[in-house]
């Protein structure tokens, strides 16, 4: 069956337990782009920004749904020193993956590179408090994650 692994199984092992995953279809929509926002804003290493540029290595995620005049970006992340990454969630069975996505990030880029820092401060905290993350800024997210904030 396409698609299929046709040799060996995923496991999830941690310590003791070991368990084998599960394959989740996708036609079945049990995945929503809301998921996977939070999916990744829950664990940015999902993402494999370090293999693009090592610049990104233990990049935050700084909050999903960041209002800007184009629209809300689904994720931001930011790396310790300063790099903004933007991530524009779609599934694949959605039309607008295929050709819109890239428009709309050019469009978030050219809008956040109008914006001063106290700017993306103010919009990261707006919302964390819309998804009701509290009132957390830039800094405020890198030293929660352990980071030495931004150089």
């Amino acid at each position: 069956m396409k698609g299929e692994r046709q040799v060996g199984h995923p496991y999830l092992v941690h310590t003791e337990k070991v368990s084998r995953l599960q394959r989740i279809r996708l036609d079945e929509k049990l995945i929503s782009e809301g998921w996977i926002q939070d999916k990744l804003h829950s664990f940015p290493d999902l993402l494999p920004l370090e293999e693009l540029d090592s610049a990104f290595r233990n990049s935050v995620s700084l909050c999903r749904e960041l209002r800007t005049d184009s629209g809300r970006i689904d994720n931001v992340f930011i790396s310790p020193s300063g790099h903004l990454t933007l991530v524009e969630a779609k599934l694949y069975r959605n039309p607008q993956a295929r050709r819109e996505v890239v428009g709309q990030i050019i469009d978030y880029g050219k809008d956040l590179s109008r914006w001063t820092y106290s700017d993306l401060d103010a919009a990261v905290r707006a919302a964390n408090q819309a998804s009701g993350s509290g009132n957390c800024g830039i800094l405020d997210r890198l030293t929660a994650e352990g980071s030495d904030g931004v150089r």
